[in-house]
């Protein structure tokens, strides 16, 4: 037997290399967290080795095109820490920012509901995306990877901005104005994603037939409730389940899928808040995400004595 082919060595950067990669994305308006300054580091690792120019000015080649080579991830890290011109600021779980110590920042907030852009650029835009031509479009999933294909499209209404601008826009253009959406993991124009898959079928109350991808029976309504009943029944957390797990546990246990379009609904938290299962489940918010408690459980049970105290 051949042996197999070992993985070549993670690259590993130099002090000059990260504080340059990190200056760039403060020229882009990028916070520099640890995932994104890692995107960066390789956008310019593959520039150099392919000995071709930065593309648009985002470091990197034709957008996707990219041979990224593979970093070391701890010694970026250990990289900023031990650097006297970097500040590491600590953020949610792993992720961390490298902050340039005494640097002004004027970083945009991809996350911002705020919507500080002209009404003509978005008009502009569903134009463009709205148009049968640019039916085909397929984006890079990620908000930043999707932000810099943008960027090197060149289109005129986005003509300007900075890719920490684009990063925002991309985010309202999906979450708010219904300019783009997600289809098989791309960013799509609305009228081609998932979202209005599934607003059509649930209209007709049907399975999303598109976007289904095996053969497997969907659940009516009676199997839908007693196959819950189950799952919530024997959860190893008493009565409670998190939300993104139901549907994977129909398919593992009773080889059925749960369609939320099927009954009338879009998406599978709605279902789940349905008058029709109100004897079964209620949804409660734990931290970022939602969890799927039994009606009549410990977990029911405890939630409505907090709220009696809080009421007394």
């Amino acid at each position: 037997m051949a042996p197999r082919a070992q993985k070549p060595a993670a690259l590993k950067v130099t002090p000059a290399e990260v504080l340059a990669a990190i200056e760039t994305l403060y020229v882009d308006q990028v916070r520099p967290q640890g995932r994104i300054l890692l995107k960066r580091l390789g956008e310019r690792a593959a520039a150099v080795q392919a000995a071709q120019p930065a593309l648009g000015g985002v470091p990197g080649l034709a957008v996707g095109s990219e041979i990224v080579p593979r970093l070391d991830t701890a010694h970026i890290r250990k990289v900023c820490e031990r650097c006297a011109r970097i500040h590491v600021v600590a953020e949610a779980g792993t992720e961390y920012s490298a902050l340039l110590a005494g640097r002004a920042q004027s970083f945009v907030d991809p996350c911002s509901n705020d919507d500080p852009y002209p009404e003509m650029l978005w008009s502009e835009m569903v134009a463009f995306f709205g148009s049968y031509h640019n039916r085909a479009v397929r984006l890079p999933g990620g908000r930043y990877a999707c932000a810099r294909a943008l960027a090197a499209a060149n289109l005129h209404f986005l003509a300007g901005r900075s890719l920490g601008q684009l990063c925002h826009i991309v985010q309202l253009a999906v979450s708010q104005r219904q300019v783009l959406g997600y289809l098989d993991g791309h960013v799509v124009p609305y009228f081609q994603s998932e979202a209005v898959v599934k607003q059509h079928s649930a209209v007709l109350q049907q399975p999303a037939w598109s976007l289904k991808k095996d053969t497997m029976s969907v659940a009516d309504l009676s199997q839908a409730r007693e196959c819950l009943r189950s799952i919530l029944a024997s959860s190893p957390e008493a009565g409670v389940v998190p939300l993104p797990n139901v549907k994977r546990l129909f398919r593992s246990r009773f080889q059925l899928e749960l369609s939320e379009t099927a009954l009338g609904h879009c998406r599978i938290s709605d279902l789940l808040q349905d008058a029709r299962f109100h004897d079964i489940c209620a949804l409660q918010l734990r931290g970022n995400s939602y969890v799927v408690v039994q009606i009549g459980g410990p977990a029911a049970a405890a939630a409505a004595a907090a709220r009696s105290l809080d009421r007394a």
